[in-house]
């Protein structure tokens, strides 16, 4: 049981269609009901490409006693998302917007179609967004909330997001600066992806390296920067000591890498990261409620970043 804890639960559709998996509605109903008190709210059981059948389960949900969220996706036919809007629904989700299969020109135009729609019908109905990280998407239009996941795949590669810095001051709602911590990529240099690395002179003067470390910082106070080492061919019946762990293992060379930490910190620590970009993403959020407010959009109150289950 889930407890003391704020949850937007999705189905995790989108998933279960990508690997060609099924979800049975029984069990998900059966998840939420014995979760309830945990959760802030819930999807319904989309089915990816088949309106008619969300609607069925939205509905067959609601039978069963739940109230769940529906989902309205690109490529489906307007009509859904003005039948949900004309019944009423005070919170809906727009879904089929993540993982770079749509061109942003394209999310633009759907969106715009969207936001319009819904201006015209309940202009004051809440709208989730899928999959939303874009920073010209997020501002454009007045969401009640979005989720990714972007902010923990990137930590786990070593990744920090950091806000624009100009003159002392943090831009929150310009693009964020991706820096790479990860010991190990710098190791290997394959870092060249992320364009910059923490630890290599190239990309980053000692002058912007005190800056990030300062932002850090102001985030996360008390965040050390961290220290480990590599050791690589280290026989698999080696016994780790307290500050080691395994980095990887090869079964057939029976040998693996292991890592050494002298200090717990960004660079060790892919907890560490995910919370500072965690943290920074609810910054974002609240920037975006000031931006909106400033703009005029009619909207709710915002809560922009949900943690996903």
């Amino acid at each position: 049981m889930l407890s003391n804890i704020n949850i937007f639960l999705d189905s995790g559709a989108f998933s279960a269609w990508s690997r060609k998996k099924e979800i049975n509605i029984e069990e998900y109903i059966e998840f939420i009901k014995k979760n309830k008190s945990s959760l802030f709210c819930y999807a319904n059981l989309d089915v990816i490409r088949n309106p008619e059948k969300s609607y069925e389960n939205q509905k067959y949900m609601e039978k069963k006693g739940l109230n769940p969220i529906p989902v309205f996706h690109t490529h489906e036919d307007y009509k859904w998302l003005k039948r949900y809007l004309l019944e009423g629904y005070e919170y809906i989700a727009l879904g089929g917007l993540a993982g770079g299969r749509n061109s942003v020109t394209f999310l633009i135009k759907h969106l715009d179609t969207c936001f319009n729609i819904i201006n015209n019908i309940n202009p004051t109905t809440k709208i989730h967004g899928f999959g939303i990280m874009n920073f010209l998407l997020l501002k454009r239009y007045p969401w009640y909330s979005v989720d990714s996941t972007t902010y923990r795949i990137e930590a786990s590669y070593g990744v920090v997001f950091i806000p624009p810095i100009k003159y002392n001051e943090y831009h929150w709602l310009k693009k964020p600066i991706r820096v790479c911590f990860s010991t190990l990529a710098a190791i290997n240099k394959s870092y060249t992806h992320y364009r910059i690395h923490y630890d290599n002179p190239k990309y980053l003067s000692e002058k912007e390296k005190e800056k990030i470390l300062k932002y850090i910082e102001y985030i996360r106070p008390g965040t050390k920067l961290g220290n480990s080492q590599y050791i690589f061919s280290v026989p698999l019946n080696h016994s780790l000591k307290e500050n080691e762990r395994w980095y990887k293992k090869n079964k057939k060379l029976k040998t693996g890498t292991i890592e050494k930490i002298y200090e717990i910190g960004i660079k060790t620590s892919a907890n560490i990261r995910e919370e500072i970009n965690k943290l920074y993403f609810l910054k974002v959020g609240e920037m975006l409620t000031d931006y909106h407010k400033r703009k005029k959009i009619k909207i709710s109150n915002s809560n922009y970043f949900f943690k996903k289950q």
